[in-house]
Order: structure tokens, then sequence, then C-alpha cells
């Protein structure tokens, strides 16, 4: 829960409601602590990913994150 948290925290903060994408669309960071965060949630994603398929989850394939996601007022970075 913590990884997923860090994941919907980061699409809180930097408004990503509508990507489909967990941490949406790669394009240009608004800044370097956009980019930081951005490496946080990440590093979550990917923990998250591998809990979920260590628990008999079937595996995403490469690049296809795509959890849909929907930020609820959770908790900043």
């Amino acid at each position: 829960m913590e990884a997923v948290t860090t994941v919907v925290a980061y699409r809180e903060r930097w408004n990503i409601d509508e990507d489909h994408l967990a941490l949406g669309s790669k394009g240009p960071a608004p800044s370097i602590d956009a980019i930081n965060q951005r490496n946080l949630a990440r590093a979550a994603l990917d923990r998250a990913t591998r809990l979920f398929c260590a628990s008999g989850g079937p595996r995403p394939e490469p690049g296809a994150v795509n959890v849909g996601l929907t930020p609820t007022g959770g908790p900043e970075l």
C-alpha cells in the first residue's frame, strides 16, 4: 500500500488526472522537483509490481503499466 500511495501522491501533486499510464505520459518535466518525484514514484511502482507478481499476479508486459490510478486526495510527496 505504501508504494501505491506514493504513486497516487505523485499523480495528485502533478495533476495527472486523465492519463491511463500510472505515471502519466512521458513529456518534458516542469522542474527538477518533478523529475525527482517521478523517479521516486517509478521506484515505488516497480516495487508494487514486484510484490504483486510475487503474490501470484500476472507479470505486465514491459511498458504496459497502465493501471488507471485516480488521485483521491491522498498525501503529497
